[in-house]
């Protein structure tokens, strides 16, 4: 294993050790970092959709007033 590697995984050895007197905490923390985050993506999905939905809606409107002759 490399070194930074074993840095990384003692980082997070010593994080849950120091964290098993406020494990609840720890977990509501993640909780809200994992909502979060989620949350983000929702809307951002959401905002793509719409914006590809109006624009489709508003090319056929402006279609529908066209008359060829």
């Amino acid at each position: 294993m490399s070194k930074q590697s074993n840095s990384w995984l003692w980082t997070f050895k010593m994080a849950w050790r120091d964290s098993r007197s406020n494990r609840s905490k720890l977990f509501l923390f993640m909780a809200a970092i994992i909502v979060g985050v989620a949350a983000q993506v929702a809307i951002t999905s959401f905002r793509a959709n719409l914006n590809e939905s109006i624009e489709s809606q508003a090319k056929e409107l402006l279609g529908a007033d066209l008359e060829v002759e």
